[in-house]
């Protein structure tokens, strides 16, 4: 009964588990894909408080046979019969984080199906130790870690790392000439439409097909040319569905830039492109500028330049800020600009490789060296090797310069375009660069259209040029024709007379106007139509109508004005008119993170999740401060709460920046509103997050910028909760040539003090986005080495190269029919030839009646590394109902497009009804298995069903399959692993594990009737399990009854009425977000 109670508390509440997957060497693959991973499952929240599911796994990022490990005699072990004696169920050995290949072979030992494993031996590993013998330790963990799951673990750790790194991560799979070794290519920079790789321009070469694809009636076309469906289009998910983001409606609001604030790991960020910079398409955090340090400090001379040229250029341009040895043994003897002018030819390119579209380059005059560090692009000139640009410089003296074209830029740009920017050369480069974009972009062509290709009705001939776009490229609100006709309908008109029967398909026409525009484009249509410009009372009028359509029924009353004013009589209302008689601390505003009541009692005796990880203990009703005098953290009193003095700093314990910004209790919810209060009383000023520790003091009195002088990481958690965002500390990062971008650096290293180990500052970000580990090699003379579990975005031993890689959004629907069936979802990632090699697999379960808004992420990766590009590759889905593992349907999805590194693919399924008709088909080439139908079957595909212990295309492959009989055997993986679908209350690598979470208490874990469901994911959740209620009961255990409202009307209202509106508010669990969702019509007869 006590074993009972204590798993039950282990349920209701999170911690992190680290049971590790695949830790049988046995399967271990040469590619060290499937060996020592950690599943992560977790949801994440929406705008719209919809619900994604994540599902990846972290790997170690090198063998464990590379580990030579002495095992550390000090801790517990089991044999499983002493486990067996002591009565220790499998339960307990999985809440004790051990591997699952060991759980799973210790119930295969209690079942006495084997005898085997009668002297494996458990090692009882105690937090932030684990592994199979208790040899990886986390290299840094949060203080209330133990309160956390993996997911939000990852999380948190993902924040800390791609702030502080100082190494970017490189795609190595594409043999890219960038015309340095210094500098690797990034998977955002392949098809970006800009010329990254000098050799033949392979990051573009067959990017074209992208430009020119066609989407389907029902799909929306991202701006990539990528389609995904309809339904996913500004969907309000956590996690878009377009790579560069265009799938989400913002009113012109960028929202891609907060992966460059706070780097998520999982879905949205690692697998985005962010784009609007300087030198890659990249999200990764300073990526762009130390692209610009190492261009322009890196110690190797082109086959224009001198070695001794190229080095005297390098120390004289940086010699205010230079201490270099080499710099200043190189110009002891001659002084650098003496160097120069002896040994320079007269134009000097720098940096020594192209700054744009692979053909253009900034260059200086030696004769102009003594004036070099003024920083004036008076000084610059611009150099081309393309006759792309001629037309544009037709009246503009150049001059030849080896085998390019160059211009002063003065020439180019207005004097007063880069004024400004005079700061910092770096600052100089990129307003110049910033400038030739925008003027050469339509001249640049990065793919290499034939005229076949130019004829095509998707395609279209620039005026007087032999540059052709994309039909997808006109009214984009970009110039992408060298004359610009490419936004005028006119010029267009004139050219193609057949275009607006084309244009009719892929544009909007503007009401009342001759001017076409891009269905939905990150721009309103109405703003597009209007030029960009909209009047007062057009911006009013479409602002009103974003928040008014945005607005839900808990924010009525909150105490935050978020409507904007209407004028009704007299009198301006707002959501927050008239709320005298409602009440602050309601079902709505109880414990949900914000501050809606004056003193703050909504939030009495709610959880917070800062002063716990903080080991502070505010008893309420208290509030957490961070004093303006001393900069410690103390819990201020209730009276001094809104008392019209301020104690915290930024006025966080004064209401003064609500009535425009909303401010939250725990700053991380909200990152972006304005809620630092300056201390100058007489300022008022609300500074954003982004404004803290910016180096500009925007406050009168400096607050905002005093405290980050503060040491990191003592005072992190200080930081954390007066930053929202946690950006404002900044890291000063030293450029060294040797690790800004990844090398080998493997280290073992000594400990001379006793166990525990102290990680170091520098350990913690090792892994680049990774998750740190320190390997405990050898107890007795305390060595250890830093390893890495690497996300599937990346691998290396440093988590330092970017995988190839396909990410997955499916949405499922299912008939009524189907409403309360559980589903088993099987994808696997398969190839095209005879051996039909299934690469990877993942697997979900899906339940309507729970699911039916949910969006599911899942990682698919290739069975080798590179991939094959020889080989098509294609995702087949299974569907299975769970509780009886009958088969229901197939899918079948052609992965597009193989140059691309990363897909991001997105499908909505509408699973079968329970009266599907039978989908076999007749194939007799199917040896061992039986010929089935793809259910989207457009091109009349087929595939053999394959009976157990049978795989390839035509099932003539045999295998040994090593799930437990109960099991279907779904396949091998090519790493020989069985691909097993386990039945309802069993999970493992091959299903022998019993789930025993919905019998706990006697079969009570779900109340009213309610029925349990728990997998493998839930497991590795912080739900544990799902309750699938009877109608008349919800909650999370199915212990509330539905609230039942019983109207009744007068004989003599009705008989006068002829209709009767009535509005049902609706209500999504587990977030109380209600909406005024439906009004349902009435009609009412005498």
């Amino acid at each position: 009964m006590i074993l009972v109670s204590l798993i039950f508390l282990q349920l209701i509440n999170a911690h992190p588990q680290f049971n590790l997957y695949y830790t049988d060497e046995v399967y271990q693959d040469e590619n060290g894909f499937y060996h020592d991973c950690l599943r992560v499952v977790g949801m994440t929240d929406s705008a719209e408080k919809k619900l994604d599911m994540e599902n990846f796994f972290y790997c170690l990022s090198e063998s464990p046979s590379q580990f030579h490990i002495n095992i550390d005699k000090s801790i517990s072990k089991l044999t499983f019969d002493e486990l067996k004696q002591k009565n220790i169920s499998v339960q307990q050995l999985f809440h004790w984080s051990a591997s699952i290949d060991l759980i799973e072979n210790y119930q295969i030992y209690l079942n006495n199906i084997s005898l085997t494993f009668v002297n494996q031996t458990f090692y009882n590993c105690s937090l932030p130790r684990f592994g199979p013998e208790c040899q990886y330790e986390l290299v840094y963990y949060p203080f209330n870690y133990h309160e956390l799951t993996l997911y939000n673990l990852i999380q948190e750790l993902s924040l800390l790392n791609e702030r502080y790194t100082q190494m970017s991560t490189c795609y190595v799979h594409l043999q890219c000439d960038y015309g340095t070794t210094s500098i690797c290519l990034d998977w955002t920079d392949i098809c970006n439409g800009q010329i990254n790789c000098l050799n033949d321009g392979i990051d573009e070469k067959d990017c074209w097909q992208l430009e020119v694809n066609q989407c389907n009636d029902d799909e929306f076309r991202c701006t990539n040319g990528i389609c995904i469906p309809n339904i996913f289009y500004d969907d309000k998910t956590h996690n878009f569905n377009c790579l560069d983001a265009s799938d989400y409606f913002y009113n012109g609001t960028s929202q891609i830039g907060d992966c460059l604030i706070n780097y998520y790991a999982g879905f949205r960020c690692p697998d985005r492109i962010c784009g609007n910079k300087y030198f890659t398409d990249s999200c990764e955090n300073d990526r762009d500028k130390l692209m610009y340090d190492t261009q322009h400090l890196q110690l190797v001379s082109s086959n224009t330049t001198s070695d001794h040229c190229w080095l005297a250029v390098i120390c004289f341009i940086n010699k205010p800020k230079s201490t270099d040895s080499i710099c200043q043994r190189f110009c002891q003897i001659n002084s650098c600009l003496d160097i120069i002018q002896t040994n320079c030819s007269d134009l000097i390119f720098y940096p020594n490789f192209p700054v744009l579209f692979g053909n253009i380059y900034l260059a200086y005059n030696k004769t102009d060296a003594p004036y070099w560090n003024n920083i004036s692009y008076q000084f610059v000139h611009m150099c081309y090797q393309t006759t792309d640009y001629d037309s544009f410089f037709m009246n503009i003296e150049k001059t030849s310069f080896g085998s390019t074209i160059c211009v002063p830029i003065q020439q180019i740009i207005p004097i007063k375009s880069c004024t400004s920017y005079y700061l910092s050369r770096r600052s100089l480069h990129y307003c110049i660069l910033s400038d030739l974009k925008s003027l050469l972009k339509q001249y640049h062509r990065p793919y290499k259209y034939n005229s076949e290709i130019c004829n095509r009705t998707q395609v279209y001939q620039c005026m007087n040029s032999s540059k052709c776009i994309s039909i997808y490229r006109l009214f984009d609100r970009e110039n992408d024709c060298p004359y610009m006709d490419d936004e005028n309908l006119n010029m267009i008109r004139s050219t193609n007379t057949n275009i607006i029967n084309i244009l009719n398909k892929t544009h909007y026409k503007c009401p009342e106007k001759d001017k076409y525009v891009l269905y939905r484009s990150l721009y309103p249509l109405e703003y597009q139509c209007n030029d960009g410009f909209l009047n007062s009372e057009q911006e009013q009028r479409l602002s009103i109508s974003s928040v008014q359509n945005n607005i839900v029924f808990e924010r009525i009353c909150d105490g935050y004005s978020e409507l904007l004013p209407i004028s009704i009589g007299d009198q301006n209302y707002t959501d927050e008119t008239e709320c005298q008689y409602w009440p602050c601390n309601n079902f709505y505003t109880r414990c949900n993170f914000e501050w809606n009541c004056p003193t703050i009692e909504d939030e009495t005796d709610c959880s917070d999740y800062y002063s716990t990880s903080m080991n502070f203990n505010c008893s309420s009703p208290k509030l957490l401060c961070v004093s303006k005098k001393t900069y410690q953290v103390n819990c201020l009193s209730s009276n001094q709460i809104n008392d019209r003095h301020i104690d915290c700093l930024g006025a966080t314990d004064e209401l003064l920046c609500t009535s425009k910004f909303p401010r939250p209790v725990i700053p991380n919810n909200y990152e972006k509103y304005n809620y630092f209060h300056c201390m100058n009383n007489n300022s008022h000023l609300c500074l954003s997050s982004e404004q803290l520790c910016d180096g500009n003091n925007q406050c009168q009195d400096g607050d905002d910028e005093q405290f980050c002088s503060m040491s990191f990481p003592a005072d992190e958690e200080i930081l954390r909760l007066t930053c929202a965002s946690f950006r404002s500390y900044i890291v000063s990062k030293q450029i060294a040539f040797s690790n800004v971008f990844p090398i080998e650096n493997k280290e073992t290293t000594m400990i001379s003090n006793s166990f525990p180990i102290q990680s170091s500052f520098r350990d913690r970000y090792h892994c680049q986005l990774g998750l740190p580990v320190r390997v405990r090699l050898n107890h007795k003379n305390q060595s250890s080495t830093l390893s890495c579990f690497c996300p599937p975005n990346y691998y290396g031993s440093q988590c330092q190269y970017q995988n190839q890689r396909i990410s997955l959004a499916l949405r499922f629907q299912a008939f009524s029919d189907s409403h309360r069936i559980l589903f088993a979802i099987v994808i696997l990632l398969i190839d095209n030839t005879t051996e039909k090699v299934i690469q990877s697999a993942e697997q979900l379960t899906y339940l309507s009646a729970i699911d039916c808004q949910r969006k599911f992420n899942v990682y698919l990766l290739y069975g080798t590394r590179p991939k094959q590009s020889e080989r098509e590759y294609a995702i087949h889905i299974d569907i299975y109902e769970k509780e009886t593992l009958k088969y229901r349907a197939s899918f079948l999805y052609p992965v597009q497009f193989p140059f691309l590194p990363v897909h991001r693919l997105a499908y909505h399924i509408q699973l079968p009804s329970t009266e599907e008709q039978d989908h076999s088909c007749l194939n007799s080439q199917c040896v061992h298995g039986k010929c089935m139908k793809y259910l989207n079957n457009l091109q009349n595909y087929t595939f053999c069903q394959c009976d157990r212990g049978w795989t390839g295309k035509y099932c003539n492959i045999s295998y040994n399959c090593q799930c437990s009989s109960d099991a279907k055997c779904l396949g091998v993986l090519s790493n020989h692993r069985s691909i097993c679908l386990c039945p309802r209350n069993r999970y493992g690598s091959h299903c022998f594990i019993d789930d025993l979470i919905c019998q706990i208490n006697g079969n009570s874990t779900c109340l009213n009737g309610g029925k349990c469901i728990s997998d493998e994911n839930d497991l590795m959740s912080n739900q544990k399990f799902q309750c699938l209620c009877k109608s008349g009961y919800n909650g999370q255990r199915c212990e509330n009854k539905d609230h039942q409202l019983n109207l009744t009307f007068e004989h003599l209202i009705i008989r006068k009425q002829k209709h009767v509106f009535i509005h049902f508010i609706h209500t999504e669990k587990p977030y109380v977000y209600l909406f005024f969702s439906s009004i349902l019509l009435l009609s009412l007869f005498s």
